[in-house]
């Protein structure tokens, strides 16, 4: 029974003690905050207690999230921790006096804060309007450490020319706005930013993030001003943007061969060039609505989408050109000009695949003709022996010296009609080789164009599978 109420007696002078502890803290803590506000300190004057000295502010950068790169405004939208520390000389205290405290928290208005500002911001908002929002924290030797996470956006120059397999590289720039560096200056606590907390991005990937320390001059005063710039450069993710546009180009391109392959006859020849002209000219405006409009840089996709449209206009023109050669026949007599023949058989070298037909002679076709008669023939022979036993023809199995009108009007309409038939023959073929020759030539330089866009970003084709 004795040793449970020593055991009691003792839990009851542990809490007692407790509690007396975190009074005391809390009276510590008190009378160390009202020292330092009442007698010590003024937020509104620099800290800077001798002669010829001036307060060193370290700046730290972690990069925690890319909000926006929004191309066609050219601004960097991200969420960044900015990490400060400087020396306050009238912050300092012996902890002995104040119950072994050696740190201890106060508000921002009740501590000189550097007015670190956000060079080139493009916010309507003011200039990191979180910075006021958190408190900062104090040791006893004077050292004053403030970490606080902000939105920042500034202007970035966006360089489309790799366009999707562009680079950015964005500045983030901060310093003093109203001191020079004769009080106040910067230091990096690091020379890579903090990235161990960056969420990754769907769109961007973070290359790296280094910062370098500056000192400029204006013309309004002759003292420095330092300031410390970190680069965020950025990797546009490609799969995308090549999946959804380079891929379908080169299918559509691809279409535009059918278009080749269609009799000249056939009306939906001229239609599908028109379609896949339209359908380049829709992916040339999704690339114009994604980057921003500048006369300094052109992206080499829009290059690469310009020629294609190029070239489909030129394969209307084409197929345009072979269906008048090929209606020719219907709206002339006559063959097609020597010059012309010659030159499309020494441009397609025979690509067609087929040769022209020799016309033939005057001869050959009178004997065609009268063969085609093959049925009166024989009666016209009959009329041959009859005509022997009277002594008008002589028995050598021909015929001769009769005078037979109507059979020589039909063997003379035979003739000019197969004379005709060989001169559309000769449009219908001169139309089919010229056709093949525009096919040649579009399909060189599709597959040409295509090379070109590749072997530019060659080096870069390696993170489409990332």
């Amino acid at each position: 029974m004795k040793w449970q109420i020593l055991l009691c007696f003792c839990f009851i002078l542990i809490k007692v003690q407790g509690q007396d502890t975190g009074d005391f803290e809390y009276e510590d803590a008190k009378a160390l905050y009202d020292y330092l506000t009442e007698n010590k300190t003024n937020a509104n004057i620099v800290p800077i207690c001798k002669r010829n000295q001036k307060v060193l502010v370290t700046v730290e950068l972690a990069v925690r999230e890319l909000v926006e790169l929004d191309e066609k405004k050219q601004i960097l939208c991200a969420k960044v921790w900015l990490r400060l520390a400087w020396n306050d000389c009238s912050l300092k205290w012996n902890p002995a006096d104040f119950g072994n405290l050696t740190k201890i928290v106060m508000p921002y208005e009740n501590v000189w804060q550097p007015d670190i500002t956000l060079y080139e911001g493009a916010s309507e908002e003011a200039n990191m309007p979180d910075k006021t929002e958190y408190k900062a924290w104090v040791h006893s030797n004077g050292r004053v450490t403030y970490n606080f996470p902000s939105v920042t956006t500034t202007t970035c120059r966006i360089d489309v020319t790799y366009f999707p397999f562009d680079y950015q590289n964005c500045s983030l720039k901060f310093g003093s706005w109203n001191f020079d560096g004769n009080q106040i200056d910067f230091r990096l606590q690091n020379s890579e930013a903090d990235t161990s907390a960056f969420v990754i991005h769907n769109e961007w990937e973070l290359v790296s993030a280094h910062g370098i320390r500056h000192e400029s001059y204006y013309e309004l005063s002759p003292e420095p001003y330092p300031d410390i710039t970190y680069y965020i450069v950025l990797a546009r993710r490609p799969k995308f943007y090549f999946v959804t546009l380079f891929f379908p180009s080169i299918v559509i391109l691809g279409l535009s061969l059918l278009g080749f392959m269609l009799p000249p006859e056939s009306g939906e020849k001229i239609n599908i060039q028109i379609t896949v002209l339209l359908s380049i000219s829709v992916f040339l405006l999704l690339v114009q609505d994604k980057l921003p409009c500048s006369s300094q840089t052109f992206p080499q996709i829009g290059i690469y989408f310009s020629i294609a449209m190029l070239l489909t206009c030129l394969s209307c023109v084409k197929t345009s050109i072979v269906m008048y050669i090929h209606l020719k026949q219907e709206t002339t007599a006559k063959p097609p000009p020597r010059w012309l023949r010659k030159s499309v058989e020494v441009m397609t070298l025979n690509i067609s695949c087929k040769r022209r037909r020799k016309p033939r002679n005057t001869d050959d076709v009178k004997v065609k003709s009268i063969r085609v008669l093959e049925g009166d023939v024989d009666s016209f022979t009959n009329i041959g022996f009859v005509s022997e036993e009277n002594g008008d023809v002589k028995h050598n199995g021909q015929v001769a010296d009769v005078d037979l009108p109507e059979y020589k009007e039909r063997e003379s309409s035979t003739s000019s009609y197969s004379l005709s038939h060989e001169e559309e023959k000769e449009w219908e073929l001169l139309s089919l080789a010229i056709d093949r020759l525009f096919m040649l030539l579009y399909f060189i330089f599709m597959v040409l164009n295509i090379c070109v866009y590749l072997f530019w970003n060659w080096s870069e084709l390696g993170r489409f599978w990332q």
